[in-house]
């Protein structure tokens, strides 16, 4: 199949891109002024009394694994950071805005699992190896698909002409996707996160989640999210739409020196997770 749309097509067509929610412009603005208080970013979040109560109960589920119940967003603030509250914010407005696409042609829940289990790996695997900020791992894993909800957005009928030759020639949907936009959803991705403005290690861990040893400047971040896709893939049966896992990059993985006891309590602890998070995630979005 020839390469038929360009990417300046794609961007042009999605409106230069969905922009961030409100919510976490104002979170951000108050984060960057010097003058910030967690009561004021606590207050921007309690005008939205359901996103309120969200932040709260994956605050207080064993993802973290509090010993005393959290009643007040600000006391989360306090014993989390922003940043990872802006990122709990982050990944239930995300989920919420980005629903809607006909279920004929992709399985919103079904993409929103997978991308919650890989999140949830990636968070784990990134504690284990003493990652800085294992929260934005989980961002980033729930995100590595997102370049996908684009294509399906922008070219409905042309992403489903490829999920067909996916299912018939048995090749890897992002090979497809090379084939006929000339780059993958993980590409797309990218350039997403950086018209939002992320750190360049967050870009790249979702640009080359397929090809780790690509990137140049942040080789160890994009292995993890790389392996976490895969395990992830292995662990549940839930789908972004592709159904062949990808090839694992041997270098990437061996650079994280995982040992088979870790690859074991990730597994086990994702698996005891997994039910609890996506109850918060996409339940309360429905």
């Amino acid at each position: 199949m020839q390469r038929k749309i360009s990417l300046e097509k794609i961007l042009i067509h999605t409106e230069n891109l969905p922009t961030l929610p409100e919510v976490l412009v104002k979170l951000n603005e108050v984060v960057n002024s010097p003058f910030s208080s967690f009561e004021e970013f606590s207050k921007i979040i309690e005008k939205d009394t359901g996103l309120t109560a969200r932040v709260l109960k994956i605050v207080n589920s064993a993802f973290y694994g509090f010993p005393r119940k959290i009643d007040r967003v600000s006391k989360a603030c306090a014993l989390l950071g922003t940043q990872q509250i802006i990122n709990i914010v982050f990944a239930t407005k995300i989920i919420d805005s980005f629903n809607g696409i006909d279920k004929k042609y992709v399985d919103m829940k079904s993409f929103w699992q997978h991308s919650i289990i890989t999140g949830i790996v990636a968070k784990l695997s990134s504690t284990i190896l003493k990652e800085i900020n294992p929260e934005s791992y989980f961002v980033s894993g729930l995100l590595h698909d997102i370049g996908r909800i684009l294509f399906f957005k922008s070219y409905p009928d042309v992403m489903m002409d490829i999920l067909s030759r996916h299912k018939d020639d048995n090749k890897l949907l992002w090979k497809l996707e090379e084939e006929v936009f000339g780059f993958d959803h993980a590409k797309l991705g990218g350039i997403l996160l950086n018209k939002w403005k992320f750190p360049a290690d967050q870009q790249e861990k979702v640009m080359f989640h397929h090809y780790p040893s690509v990137s140049e400047l942040h080789k160890r971040p994009c292995a993890i999210i790389h392996v976490s896709n895969i395990i992830a893939k292995s662990m549940i049966p839930c789908t972004s739409g592709d159904f062949f896992i990808t090839p694992l990059d041997r270098v990437a993985f061996d650079s994280l020196n995982l040992t088979d006891h870790s690859i074991k309590f990730i597994v086990n602890k994702s698996e005891e997770l997994f039910d609890e998070i996506v109850t918060f995630f996409l339940n309360d979005a429905d």
